[in-house]
């Protein structure tokens, strides 16, 4: 397959994800569980410039970096679906670095497996409607492999990078079995 007909079945599969997990976006789920009504009380605590590393809520104690970047992405406003789209975004992009990594990895066919079965899963869905510091969890994950991957190849001689390869690949498989 060439990289033009993957790059396209690529930007497809992202725009069916997207549109996925856009779909009623203000009706399912209904409102918030008590965990994204306290992420949002944080975040509205930041907006309002009370921005702090550590926040402590009802006795118990929260980060506050996600909270502080949903409030910066939100600034135009708020509600259901503008809580949930910040979440969304993140979960298109971490499709996309999946893709990367895929291609990376194991070569240009494995990448649009990974991500088309990504796309289309109930938990990347459900994960990426979540309003929580949890949604960033698998970009975090893909983009440390898939920089960690980059950088082994780029440093290795054409020899240690095929071993290395190996390596990534099983360190990768592993990682995101889990």
């Amino acid at each position: 397959m060439s990289n033009r007909v993957s790059y396209a079945l690529v930007v497809l599969l992202l725009l069916l994800a997207a549109f996925l997990r856009m779909s009623h976006l203000g009706t399912l789920p209904p409102g918030f569980s008590d965990s994204e009504i306290t992420d949002i009380r944080i975040a509205e605590t930041a907006r309002l410039g009370r921005v702090e590393v550590f926040y402590n809520v009802n006795g118990q104690g929260r980060e506050g970096l996600y909270q502080s970047v949903l409030a910066a992405a939100t600034s135009a406003g708020g509600g259901l679906i503008g809580y949930r789209i910040f979440s969304v975004w993140i979960g298109v992009i971490t499709l996309a670095l999946v893709y990367v990594l895929g291609k990376h990895l194991f070569g240009g066919l494995a990448g649009l497996a990974a991500a088309a079965l990504l796309s289309v899963s109930m938990l990347p869905s459900v994960l990426a409607r979540f309003v929580g510091p949890e949604a960033t969890l698998p970009l975090y994950v893909t983009a440390v492999l898939a920089a960690l991957s980059r950088w082994a190849c780029c440093s290795a001689s054409a020899s240690t990078c095929i071993q290395s390869v190996f390596w990534w690949r099983c360190s990768a498989c592993c990682s995101l079995s889990t």
